[in-house]
């Protein structure tokens, strides 16, 4: 019992330390919704802070020990994250790139950290909403809809014409010539 509380004592008697960096190059719209985790390699236990307007996050009371901190954004994109080894001696924070595993870490980064990020590509395009007059523009609707106006009008066109004109434009085989002797026949 006297050793439980004994280590009690001395966790709450271990130093503890503050993790300081900013996120760069955010424009005054990027800001919302940025948060900045901090998670210990061992426990997998997280720590959360949203960035203020300036780009600057801490993180408070942190146990010595190894940590990942890493950005996340609905709008930006960042390549790497940072490994950081905290100790007696101090803070060693190490660029860290996704997909690489812990070990496999860059050479040692200034303090306090910096995340440098770039904006997401946008890789939903939206669709123009429905237009009847856009769907008339379109060639191919617009021959299928003359050819249809063509299949309803010259029955009613043919019908329209007197039984002399008829006979005319059968005893000449439908040609061009004929219509044009229709024609100049009707303008007279």
């Amino acid at each position: 019992m006297l050793g439980l509380l004994a280590m009690l004592g001395w966790i709450s008697t271990a130093a503890c330390y503050a993790v300081d960096g900013y996120v760069a190059n955010l424009r005054p719209e990027w800001v919302s919704g940025v948060t900045v985790r901090l998670e210990d390699v061992l426990t997998g236990q997280q720590d959360l802070q949203y960035i203020t307007a300036g780009g600057n996050f801490t993180f408070h009371n942190i146990q010595a020990g190894q940590y990942l901190v890493t950005v996340d954004s609905p709008i930006v994109s960042y390549d790497y994250r940072y490994k950081l080894t905290i100790s007696e001696e101090g803070l060693l924070a190490n660029k860290l790139l996704y997909g690489h595993a812990l070990t496999d870490v860059g050479p040692s980064d200034a303090y306090p950290l910096a995340f440098t990020g770039y904006k997401k590509h946008q890789t939903v395009v939206q669709r123009p909403g429905f237009s009847f007059w856009a769907l008339i523009k379109q060639p191919m609707v617009f021959m299928g809809l003359i050819t249809m106006l063509l299949m309803e009008g010259m029955p009613l066109l043919v019908s329209s014409l007197d039984e002399e004109t008829l006979e005319q434009v059968r005893q000449s085989g439908g040609s061009i010539e004929a219509a044009k002797k229709i024609a100049e026949k009707h303008s007279k």
